[in-house]
């Protein structure tokens, strides 16, 4: 057997094709950020901190079930199948071409839905949890454990909610996306972008 027999040469795999960078995008999802946080944040100060105990603990509850809901569809459309909406956007239906255009825009559709609105509703529900938490322990000696009772309930409730809408989201991303695109047929979307 000969020893000095040369080393195979390495086979070259193919380059992963690059995809570029959307400056304009994170430009405009940067923007969309700072404008409906400074809202959310303007109605949590002005009307939520005017409210009766039991409704801000109504609204808390609320932001958390929003936050929860739009990371569920942020990952349905990332791991829905394209294949199950083609023959509806090949017969002209309208929700069949929404949830293939939502699919192969995946990237921007969970950035809006889990990052921003998810991200957001973490932030709103945090300080809607402090207000409360402020007005129901008044006691300072009880005021800290009280907070971070309120808080800690809520960061519970959040990750919580969102580990189940996970399950769903994957699970059932084909379902969710119809029932979505569903509701999305009645607003002015242009559906013959790529």
């Amino acid at each position: 057997m000969d020893t000095h027999s040369k080393p195979k040469p390495k086979t070259k795999q193919p380059e992963k094709p690059k995809t570029k960078v959307d400056v304009r995008w994170i430009v405009t999802v940067f923007c969309i950020s700072i404008a409906i946080s400074a809202i959310l944040s303007l109605i949590c100060n002005e009307l939520i901190g005017h409210m009766a105990t039991f409704m801000q603990f109504i609204v808390l509850l609320l932001i958390i079930f929003i936050g929860i809901i739009f990371d569920i569809i942020g990952l349905s459309v990332a791991t829905a199948d394209e294949k199950q909406f083609h023959s509806m956007a090949a017969r002209k239906i309208k929700e069949g071409k929404l949830a293939v255009m939502m699919i192969r825009n995946a990237d921007k559709v969970s950035s809006v839905c889990n990052d921003v609105v998810g991200d957001i509703c973490g932030i709103v529900s945090g300080a809607t949890a402090a207000s409360i938490a402020m007005r129901v322990f008044t006691d300072p000696e009880v005021s800290f454990f009280g907070n971070l009772l309120v808080t800690a309930l809520v960061s519970g409730m959040t990750i919580g909610g969102k580990a189940i809408g996970k399950y769903f989201g994957m699970n059932f991303s084909e379902d969710i996306l119809y029932v979505i695109v569903k509701i999305l047929r009645f607003l002015p979307i242009n559906t013959t972008k790529k």
